[in-house]
């Protein structure tokens, strides 16, 4: 299980850290300086850091620790540990959803009520 953990983190992370690559592609170096980050504002940097926290929590880290922990349930054998331990995993991984739901949600609050524009 700890090997396959491995090698899951491994090809994420090829994964992510060739994307830049892709991205910086498509700018042309031989006719101006190009900026690998896409952004010209701190502010929409930090908003693109933490869109990308966000999306690996919901749509990569979550939904493999959901099934981890329903895996973990399965092969218990009748293990009330094991089951327990699975258990956990799951609503542990459900409560991570939620917290990062609603920080979002939270953030997008305090934006409004203080008339943030950008």
């Amino acid at each position: 299980m700890k090997y396959i953990l491995i090698i899951l983190f491994a090809l994420f992370t090829i994964h992510y850290a060739l994307l830049p690559v892709a991205a910086f592609a498509a700018c042309d170096p031989n006719k101006d300086l190009c900026n690998p980050l896409s952004s010209d504002d701190f502010t929409v940097l930090v908003g693109k850091v933490i869109s990308f926290i966000k999306d690996l929590v919901l749509y990569a880290l979550a939904p493999l620790m959901v099934v981890i922990g329903g895996f973990q349930i399965m092969t218990a054998g009748g293990n009330p540990e094991q089951v327990t331990k699975g258990r956990k995993t799951v609503m542990y991984a459900l409560i991570g959803i939620v917290v990062v739901l609603l920080a979002e949600g939270l953030v997008s609050l305090i934006k409004d009520i203080l008339g943030v524009t950008k």
